[in-house]
C-alpha cells in the first residue's frame, strides 16, 4: 500500500478562476446585504406610512391604494434582488463544483500514475493514520493551474 496526501485548499487558493469566485461572491454578498437593508428601510417606512395614512382622516381611499401601489412594488423589487442574488450564487456554486471536479480527476489521475493506493486530504485527521505518505499537492496545483489557464473555469 503506498499512501499520498494532498492539501486541497492550498491548490484550490492557488487558482485563478477559484479566486476570482471567492472574490467575486464576496462582492455579490456585500452588495446584496446592502441593497436589501435599503429596500428593507424603504418597506419600513411605506408601511408606516400606509398605517398613518388609515388613520388620518384626510387621506382619501385613492391615497391610501397609491402608497399601497408602492408598497408591493416594494416587495417585488425585493423579491428579484433576492432571486437575481440566488441565482448569481447558484452560478458561483456549479463553476465551484468544476473545478473541485477537475481537482478530484487530476488528483487520481497524479495517484494512479504513480502507484498511490489512497491519497489523504492533508488537513484531516486522517493523516495521522501514517507519516510515509507523500505530499501531492504540489503536482496537483501545478496541473490544476495549468488547466484552468488553459480553460479558466469562470468563462464556463
Amino acid at each position: 500500500i503506498k499512501l499520498g496526501h494532498v492539501n486541497s485548499m492550498a491548490v484550490m487558493d492557488s487558482i485563478p478562476s477559484y479566486k476570482r469566485l471567492l472574490a467575486y461572491s464576496k462582492e455579490e454578498e456585500k452588495l446584496f446585504q446592502e441593497q436589501a437593508a435599503i429596500l428593507g428601510k424603504k418597506i419600513e417606512t411605506k408601511e408606516a406610512e400606509i398605517q398613518a395614512a388609515y388613520k388620518n382622516p384626510a387621506m382619501t381611499e385613492t391615497d391610501i391604494e397609491f402608497l399601497d401601489i408602492d408598497y408591493q412594488s416594494l416587495i417585488a423589487k425585493a423579491q428579484r434582488l433576492q432571486a437575481n442574488y440566488e441565482k448569481n450564487m447558484g452560478i458561483v456554486q456549479q463553476r465551484g463544483n468544476l473545478i473541485f471536479e477537475k481537482f478530484s480527476e487530476i488528483l487520481k489521475d497524479i495517484a494512479e500514475k504513480q502507484g498511490y493506493s489512497y491519497v489523504f486530504e492533508s488537513e484531516s485527521q486522517v493523516l495521522f493514520a501514517s507519516k510515509s505518505s507523500k505530499d501531492l499537492t504540489a503536482e496537483v496545483r501545478k496541473a490544476l493551474i495549468a488547466y484552468d489557464i488553459a480553460n479558466p473555469f469562470y468563462k464556463v
